[in-house]
């Protein structure tokens, strides 16, 4: 995690900024502090939609069919064991396939 600066504190003692204070603030410090979601972007630093190769409007069936295509692509099983990229489409995935994470990570 960052540190924090001087000015960040003193923002946050403030009420925070105007785009992200209240109640959907608190809700993603919540769910982010709960496990329901890691983080904004996933480990590798990368957006959830570029990992499966997908428009941020794409349906529910669209990104099961973009999941299936890349998990088989990349695959540890057929990639001699290599977990990074698998594990990056996993957590896309997880996270974009349930409505309430993909609503907060689309906020933010």
């Amino acid at each position: 995690r960052p540190a924090r600066t001087p000015q960040h504190n003193d923002v946050m003692a403030k009420g925070g900024n105007k785009k992200h204070n209240g109640r959907s603030s608190l809700l993603l410090r919540s769910a982010i502090l709960s496990g329901l979601i890691h983080t904004t972007v996933c480990s590798t630093g990368a957006c959830f939609y570029e990992i499966l190769g997908i428009d941020r409007a794409a349906t529910q069936q669209q990104i099961t069919k973009a999941y299936r295509r890349k998990a088989l692509q990349s695959h540890p099983d057929k990639n001699n064991g290599d977990r990074t990229e698998y594990d990056a489409i996993r957590e896309a995935y997880d996270c974009l396939s349930d409505d309430d994470k993909r609503s907060i990570y689309d906020r933010y």
